[in-house]
């Protein structure tokens, strides 16, 4: 870390003049890194909020697309084309370590611990928020990496766009909301079909000359309803169902899935200083492959919670309560099985003039592997016109159900795997530099002899993220630098799919009093994969850019990979070359 350490000591210290005379953009607000709603440069963690603004720039066909090239830390990789399995990595730890939330709801799989990303399109995003480091003092397990959370869509009027690109690729999508009585509703519809492009490359195993399609449906609606002056309820719904075409030793191999989530959530304001939140949900991960190893897999979850904040003072939030949770998942042939987990939570974040400070505890109880307890301790200061803050937090991932019950793999004594990380971070303006380490232990791997899953492993993530976001003019720009490793403490290999250096620039902005141009820049190093593979390093340039013919009528549109790199996400699987699309919209 010496390397490391003398590179953000020489940033702090020499770039403050020219960071202190740089426009500063209004900070969005963000409720993920302590579930209570601030601004961004307020919070005392390392963040990235997403926008609709963002969202509609973009004009990206995924979420995978969305995040990839605007989010320090992360890393991704798919197996081929649109409906693929695509993992996400955050900060060198597992792709099972980072929790997903749509609208406050789990929705990854508890067999495999993984989140469908291709489930929910980026027309029905309304933001994404994207908190790296450990949070398992307030959300309990999986949160060693981090945590990403996307809030569904909330349409005002109507909205309307069509349109397709390379690949064959078709999509629409549709969304009302407005008022209804007191309160308001909201509801997108969405479809995306493509006739893709052949799932490996032809050197890989089981490759078939053939396009792997895909077709996804969706479908994300809301209701706000006030009940009386202090109360509120709030209905959110998400459902997808997909089908996809992928390469396997059978031809034409398929699977078919579903994924969706719900919530309601009653917010009362008790006292001036005493607010509660109650919320009910669940969700479903459902997934059917036809191929010579066929699987169907099903998962639900189901959850209860209840938060209060309560301000002290005008420096000290109190925020506390309790989770319950209940977890079901079945593997046809192999197992059927169920657990809860109860959890206790509190926290307290106190700011002053020069200082602040953050205390987190919480105990989970878990059905099968017992009690287990993560702190956090978090100090911020000003520091010039900026703030440094430095945090230690431990967390934990509980086993999955593979790991605990598919024959001849998982073992019902498998323990959680558990972290502690330290942090050093630094904001101002629209500049952030963390300096992170992580150390995970109990890591679960399979033992080599027996096939059996053990808690054997040891690693260790550190790294240095830069980031700098300044609105120019008209023009917004926004890049993110990357230095990390990811090693097996055993070996001191590095961890699979983790890419050492990462660079990210994004700029959009007018062109004339009608149209929008920008531009995405992207370069990701090396990585070693599966068989002891290196994956090359590659750089992505897309442009977007939009034409605005009134107010209710635009024409958008993209182009993705325009110097047609050839690259790989993962080994012998394939990626698209130069594409383009376009959308007419309308918006009344």
């Amino acid at each position: 870390m010496n390397q490391l350490q003398l590179s953000i000591t020489a940033l702090l210290l020499g770039s403050s003049t020219l960071i202190q005379a740089a426009d500063e953009a209004i900070s969005p607000l963000i409720v993920t890194a302590t579930r209570t709603a601030q601004s961004a440069d307020e919070t005392l963690a390392s963040v990235t909020v997403i926008t609709r603004e963002e969202i509609e720039t973009s004009q990206a066909n995924s979420l995978m697309e969305l995040i990839q090239g605007r989010t320090v830390g992360l890393d991704i990789s798919r197996n081929g084309g649109p409906g693929s399995n695509t993992s996400v990595y955050l900060r060198g730890s597992e792709s099972d370590h980072v929790l997903v939330l749509i609208d406050g709801v789990r929705v990854a799989s508890v067999t495999t611990g993984s989140f469908n990303w291709a489930s929910i399109p980026a027309a029905q995003i309304e933001r994404i928020e994207i908190v790296r480091g450990p949070n398992s003092t307030l959300y309990g397990s999986d949160a060693i990496g981090g945590v990403i959370q996307i809030f569904t869509r909330k349409a005002q009027g109507t909205q309307l766009s069509v349109g397709g690109g390379s690949y064959n690729t078709k999509k629409a999508t549709v969304g009302n909301g407005g008022s209804l009585g007191n309160g308001n509703y909201h509801i997108t519809l969405d479809h995306q079909q493509s006739d893709g492009f052949s799932t490996k490359i032809p050197t890989a195993s089981n490759y078939e000359a053939d396009n792997d399609a895909y077709k996804k449906d969706s479908v994300t609606a809301g209701l706000s309803l006030p009940l009386g002056t202090t109360t509120n309820l709030a209905l959110n719904l998400f459902h997808s169902s997909a089908r996809n075409e992928y390469d396997a030793s059978t031809p034409d191999a398929y699977a078919v899935s579903r994924n969706s989530s719900a919530d309601a959530a009653l917010d009362w304001q008790t006292s001036e200083d005493w607010a509660q939140r109650f919320v009910l949900s669940s969700s479903e991960d459902f997934s059917e492959s036809f191929d010579s190893w066929p699987s169907k897999i099903t998962t639900r979850r189901s959850g209860l919670s209840w938060q209060n904040d309560i301000s002290l003072n005008e420096t000290t939030l109190l925020t506390f309560g309790a989770e319950a949770q209940r977890d079901n998942g079945e593997n046809k042939d192999n197992f059927k099985e169920e657990v809860n987990n109860n959890a206790l939570f509190g926290q307290s974040q106190w700011s002053g003039e020069q200082y602040d400070i953050l205390v987190g505890l919480r105990s989970d109880k878990h059905s099968k592997y017992g009690s287990h307890s993560t702190g956090r301790l978090t100090l911020g200061s000003r520091l010039g016109n900026g703030r440094l803050f430095a945090s230690h937090a431990t967390a934990f991932k509980a086993p999955t159900f593979n790991e605990l019950y598919y024959p001849f793999y998982g073992d019902p004594d498998t323990k959680p795997e558990e972290s502690a990380s330290s942090e050093l971070g630094y904001r101002l303006g629209g500049f952030q530099a963390s300096l992170f380490q992580t150390k995970v232990t109990n890591l679960i791997q399979s033992d080599p002899i027996t096939w059996l899953v053990v808690n054997i492993g040891k690693a260790t993530l550190e790294g240095l993220e830069l980031e700098y976001n300044q609105q120019v003019g008209g023009w917004q720009l926004n890049s993110g630098l990357t230095l990390q490793k990811a090693e097996d403490d055993a070996t001191g290999e590095r961890l699979l799919r983790r890419a050492e250096k990462k660079l990210f620039f994004t700029a959009n902005g007018p062109v004339s009093g009608h149209g929008t141009i920008g531009i995405e820049a992207s370069y990701t190093g090396p990585r070693m994969d599966y068989g002891s593979v290196e994956l090359t390093s590659y750089t992505l340039l897309n442009l977007t850019g939009e034409y605005r013919f009134s107010k209710q009528w635009s024409l958008s549109g993209r182009i993705e990979n325009l110097l047609d790199e050839d690259y790989m996400l993962a080994n012998g699987y394939n990626t698209p070359g130069a594409s383009a699309y376009a959308n007419i919209n309308f918006k009344m």
